[in-house]
């Protein structure tokens, strides 16, 4: 019991961590520290049940709110800074900055028992709501979503990390982007969340956990993460993952939208499926036609490197091969990482392929003339009487094998994977 107010209950917090308190006692009043580094955002929320203006509790900072209604996916829309009389109330995330490191000092009675969080819904190309953690103690996000703590709330969280500059996502087990959030939501961190509908968000007191959390200034079969590696050295991450509930197109339950963070200098990876840009991206299966479009945005000059980074009990048969449609490059990621140059604002196309034992099948008939790749080799079958020239080029032009036409057919074996042109 504390009996003496604010001051008898001081929840610490510095550069080296921020103390949490597991409260199941209402009516506990309290001061909580949140420290923030210097020249950078952060996003938190209160865990008090009353609710104060933003002056004098945040004086001094640069305060910002974001607005579901006006947020659309990476747009860079929806923030506003927040005036003197604008009103804070646990459970709704907003933004701060100072450009010294600052401990920020809040007061108020702390939030104990279940907390009901409403998200709000403006259409299919919005939903994206800024909210935070009401308790000063860890939630556990993997609670949350698995007892019916979620009304039309895709299960994904994207929590902003300033160290990197960009967004770490989770879903199901599964981190992605910045790679720094589990399932552990540190006390007062604000995120985003995905509404699909009008909604809410109940964090029960069973949600509560002694976990650490850490405020940001179990691992899966079948899963596989790549890591981009920018000049700077900075990283940024892509998991795609087999899950056999999943689908071809966005799933609440598993996957997890990329969200760009818009001045950044950390290069950006990730997965593009029917439109859409994803962190964590789940598919029911992998076979030998599979071909997962990825992009890299990179935000440096120079030497850039794409590799695979972890691949937890990948049991398929198959190889994870990138390729570079640009210039023909295919490459085995179990083996060697990737290396490329770009300059700063420019978006690289690759394909994640996967064949078994180097083999891909493909078919093409023109006018009887039949084309067959079968892995390293090429049939071409109904090509008439007579003999002809067969040249074949790979995607820079160069001639990689030529040969004579004998009995209506030509066969060719050991050629190089990627694109090939054909000439006859």
């Amino acid at each position: 019991t504390n009996n003496n107010g604010t001051a008898g209950l001081v929840i610490q917090s510095d550069a080296t961590g921020t103390g949490k308190l597991v409260n199941n006692t209402t009516g506990v009043e309290a001061t909580v520290q949140q420290f923030i580094a210097e020249d950078k955002w952060h996003y938190m929320g209160i865990p008090f049940a009353e609710t104060p203006k933003v002056a004098p509790m945040l004086k001094g900072l640069w305060v910002v709110g974001s607005d579901e209604q006006t947020a659309t996916h990476n747009s860079g829309d929806g923030w506003s800074y927040l005036t003197a009389n604008d009103v804070l109330t646990s459970g709704k995330g907003f933004g701060v900055f100072h450009d010294l490191d600052t401990t920020i000092t809040l007061y108020g009675t702390l939030k104990a028992t279940e907390q009901v969080i409403p998200v709000s819904w403006k259409d299919g190309d919005h939903g994206w709501n800024l909210i935070s953690n009401p308790f000063p103690c860890t939630a556990d996000w993997d609670y949350i979503r698995t007892n019916s703590g979620l009304s039309n709330v895709n299960d994904a969280i994207y929590v902003y990390d300033p160290v990197s500059d960009s967004y770490a996502s989770y879903v199901d087990g599964v981190t992605g982007g910045a790679e720094t959030q589990d399932q552990n939501i540190a006390p007062m961190q604000g995120f985003f969340v995905r509404s699909t509908a009008e909604g809410t968000i109940t964090f029960s007191e069973n949600s509560k956990s002694v976990a650490s959390g850490t405020f940001k200034s179990s691992s899966l079969d079948q899963l596989i993460r790549l890591t981009l590696i920018s000049p700077n050295s900075q990283i940024d991450n892509t998991v795609v993952r087999m899950e056999l509930q999943s689908t071809e197109k966005f799933d609440g339950h598993f996957d997890a939208y990329k969200l760009l963070s818009a001045n950044s200098e950390t290069s950006q990876l990730y997965s593009v499926l029917n439109g859409d840009d994803y962190s964590i991206n789940s598919i029911p299966d992998i076979t030998e036609e599979t071909v997962i479009p990825l992009r890299a945005l990179t935000r440096q000059d120079g030497e850039h490197i794409l590799a695979l980074s972890r691949s937890s009990s990948y049991r398929y048969p198959y190889p994870v091969l990138l390729y570079n449609p640009s210039n023909g490059d295919l490459v085995d990621l179990e083996s060697d990482d990737y290396r490329f140059e770009t300059v700063n604002g420019e978006t690289i196309v690759f394909q994640l392929v996967f064949t078994k034992n180097g083999t891909r099948v493909q078919t093409i008939d023109l006018d009887n003339t039949i084309i067959e790749m079968v892995g390293h080799q090429l049939l071409v079958t109904g090509l008439g009487a007579g003999t002809s020239t067969i040249w074949i080029y790979n995607a820079k032009g160069q001639v990689v094998s030529k040969g004579i036409t004998t009995a209506n057919c030509y066969e060719q074996d050991n050629l190089p994977f990627g694109v090939l042109l054909i000439r006859v």
